[in-house]
């Protein structure tokens, strides 16, 4: 029930502002629990976003163990063994890697506001999400209770699908559609890396600059070409696809491709974007369009790659930053194909050359990181009931062209939402 009513104010706001408005009518989660399965714990150190190796757990006296190790040393003696290290350093951490499924015969009602007099009510009676959590133990210490913080959140965008009632036709498509993009875009940006949600374990020894673990690098994606599309049937005549690619790496921004005219073996070597990568276990998407410049564009395919397979670290090791993806369709293979090209560029605060390098220069192409890390506020002054506290940033630079006071580039993030709870003061998170 609690979890219930706390999505709903968290979606509630959203779901108001949208184009074709709506609003929960009742929200019921049922009783059905979370299954877990496939854990793999190991170790981290600084910057090392759980490069470290693991194994497959069976039982919680695994962990127990590894804690145990840990604890019987000093972070420092950890450090020197090569757990630590990195950009900056570490003190050692745990990560849990574990897969998790939710299957639930829910009871939700929302109503969907057309026009002033048409409104839609429909219903979620069955929600299925999946997919993999970690759960980061760091910075770990040698007095209880061991853990000083715990922080967990999907490394990929988990996969939601959701079965509806009440209604029937395009317009509920419309409407589904839409709600399951805000579910997805509201748990991306708060639970999916590089978001986590923190839980400080120890408040009188929480530093959260210890708790911060910085990322892997820098992943430069090119689709390099395509090949295996044919035609596409029409009533009267046929069509040579109008090709372009959607990549994306985990849950963050997405890169577009020019869109290739008239061509059945498409190449976009030329044109690259620049992603940060937190973990080698976040995923590369590649999703295949034709444009249709009268509608909606087709969905040719789509195709994922960890990068983990994509730079070598797999069974066989000898991945490249090359690879050849197989395009599905409603879980179908297409015979159609994307070679994807990924360069990785590990980051590093003794070389700064890549501030002044034309490798590192142009659209979509990074030069460096700068990591803004919002630790806490004090005071807030609300009614400690109504507080449900969460801080904006956002970073402008430049000028865009000619046009006074627009920024040429500008970033806007929020932090988690602190609401009170024991142990948690919502007016000093």
């Amino acid at each position: 029930m609690a979890i219930g009513d706390s999505i709903k104010e968290s979606l509630d706001p959203t779901l108001r502002g949208l184009s074709v408005p709506m609003h929960f009518v009742k929200m019921d989660l049922g009783n059905v629990p979370m299954q877990t399965k496939n854990m793999c714990i190991h170790t981290v150190g600084g910057g090392s976003g759980g490069g470290g190796g693991g194994a497959k757990m069976n039982d919680a006296t695994s962990l127990g163990n590894i804690i145990g190790i840990v604890r019987s040393k000093s972070s420092d003696q950890l450090d020197e063994e090569g757990i630590g290290g990195g950009i900056q350093k570490q003190k050692a951490g745990i990560q849990i890697d574990i897969d998790v499924c939710w299957d639930g015969n829910c009871d939700i009602m929302l109503q969907a506001t057309l026009t002033k007099s048409a409104k839609l009510t429909f219903g979620v009676r069955h929600i299925k999400l999946y997919g993999r959590l970690h759960i980061l133990l760091s910075p770990l210490t040698s007095a209880l209770p061991v853990i000083s913080a715990v922080q967990y959140g999907f490394t990929n965008p988990p996969v939601i699908e959701m079965t509806y009632t009440g209604a029937a036709g395009k317009i509920l498509n419309v409407v589904a559609s839409t709600l399951q993009g805000v579910i997805t875009s509201s748990i991306s940006s708060v639970l999916v890396l590089p978001n986590r949600l923190v839980m400080p374990m120890d408040l009188g020894r929480y530093d959260f600059l210890e708790t911060y673990r910085p990322p892997v690098g820098m992943v430069r994606l090119t689709a390099m070409k395509g090949r295996g599309f044919t035609l596409l049937r029409g009533l009267l005549i046929n069509d040579i696809p109008d090709i372009y690619c959607i990549i994306r790496l985990g849950g963050e921004q997405q890169f577009r491709t020019s869109t290739k005219t008239d061509n059945l073996s498409p190449s976009w070597e030329d044109e690259s974007c620049d992603f940060i990568m937190y973990d080698m276990d976040q995923k590369v998407y590649v999703d295949v369009y034709d444009a249709d410049v009268s509608g909606v564009d087709d969905v040719l395919g789509k195709a994922e790659v960890t990068c983990r397979d994509l730079f070598g670290e797999g069974a066989d090791g000898e991945a490249d930053g090359l690879c050849e993806l197989e395009l599905i369709m409603n879980g179908n293979k297409t015979g159609c194909y994307i070679t994807i090209q990924g360069d990785l560029f590990h980051l590093t605060r003794d070389c700064l050359d890549s501030f002044t390098s034309e490798n590192y220069h142009g659209k979509n192409h990074l030069c460096g990181l700068a990591t803004i890390i919002v630790s806490k506020a004090t005071s807030i002054p609300l009614p400690r009931e109504d507080a449900a506290t969460f801080v904006s940033v956002e970073v402008r630079s430049g000028a865009a062209g000619n046009v006074p006071g627009k920024p040429k580039f500008s970033k806007k993030f929020f932090t988690g939402t602190v609401s009170d709870y024991p142990g948690i003061d919502s007016l000093n998170p």
